[in-house]
């Protein structure tokens, strides 16, 4: 079983789809080389999303509505939840997200003739649903949900409607439905290119825990960190050295756009940001990826910089609390884990 090569390209490049706050330079030590302890797991089959979530990891799959859900920190396999092509009615169209919370991830899910989020948590032998919501988010301008933040808010990423397709960051009280807040210093965009108007820039990576924020983008390598307090989105820092990019800053062709940050984890004490240091014509030639995790508090200090044993990992989660970050090796066949404690 092999992975789908043009899915994770696709996934690299975020292809489908600040006020105030000082600029700090976030300095961080030369990258710690780690070794990896190699697990061997229960099949997944083409995995799509991985939720660490307390003492457990949660995995999502491409092909089918199953959840997987295993023990950590040895990646034991506990249970499978749904059917294969169908599922259940509660995991039907699942498109999972973080909360920002422990124990509970998020579903956004097409049932009874609307969309609904609904919030799970995984136990011991199974997944209950805690919570559902009406997607209020869902409009014909939506892009995609990022995430859902203290159980009730959801944070979302739009595209306005005009002529420049401005992407949007808005906060939604998830039971009433209103938009709280905006974030319009929000550096995610879409360019027309090749007859086609739907090309992403910029991919904005978003993790969450409790009432914090932090958004890191692809291409310019920067990231910000937020507070949600009453209802409002507040920054508390700035990290990278280029300037707040327009839309105009951008090539419209994606082969000459970097690849820097691909993915981004958090809990309550820290920030992980996995940057690539690449670009995409290196991937489209093939050439080998070394990642490495950078690590901060939520204030922007940099706390440490960890790479690999091996390179061309994939970063699926960080577990603060016992140190140990989770990665794939997406060229073989996903039947096993590489942990690294830092």
């Amino acid at each position: 079983m092999k992975p789908n090569a043009a899915f994770l390209l696709l996934s690299v490049l975020g292809l489908c789809a600040c006020d105030g706050g000082e600029k700090d330079a976030g300095a961080l030590p030369a990258p710690e080389v780690l070794t990896a302890d190699s697990l061997g797991v229960h099949e997944i089959f083409r995995p799509h999303k991985f939720f660490p979530l307390g003492d457990r990891m949660v995995v999502q799959t491409l092909e089918d509505t199953v959840f997987y859900v295993y023990g950590l920190p040895d990646f034991d396999f506990r249970y499978a939840q749904g059917r294969r092509g169908e599922g259940p009615d509660e995991f039907l169209s699942p498109i999972a997200m973080p909360t920002g919370g422990e124990d509970v991830f998020s579903v956004r899910t097409y049932r009874g003739g609307q969309r609904t989020v609904e919030l799970y948590r995984a136990l011991d032998t199974e997944l209950v649903k805690v919570g559902t919501f009406r997607d209020w988010g869902f409009d014909p301008n939506y892009q995609m949900a990022c995430v859902v933040v203290e159980d009730s808010l959801l944070v979302g990423a739009f595209i306005e409607d005009s002529p420049q397709k401005r992407h949007v960051l808005r906060l939604v009280d998830l039971r009433s439905g209103e938009v709280l807040d905006s974030l319009t210093d929000f550096y995610e965009y879409t360019l027309p290119f090749d007859g086609r108007e739907n090309m992403g820039r910029n991919t904005a990576w978003v993790a969450a825990s409790g009432s914090r924020l932090a958004i890191a983008y692809q291409e310019t390598q920067t990231l910000a960190l937020y507070e949600i307090k009453d209802g409002r989105f507040r920054q508390v820092a700035s990290l990278g050295d280029e300037p707040a990019p327009g839309r105009e800053s951008f090539d419209p062709d994606p082969s000459h756009s970097r690849v820097s940050y691909v993915a981004l984890f958090a809990d309550s004490d820290r920030v992980y940001a996995v940057n690539a240091h690449t670009d995409v014509a290196a991937l489209v030639r093939g050439e080998d990826r070394d990642v490495v995790v950078e690590v901060y508090d939520w204030t922007g200090r940099g706390l440490g910089a960890y790479r690999f044993d091996r390179k061309n990992l994939w970063v699926v989660g960080v577990d603060g609390k016992r140190k140990t970050i989770y990665a794939i090796d997406p060229r073989q066949d996903f039947d096993r884990i590489y942990t690294y404690r830092f």
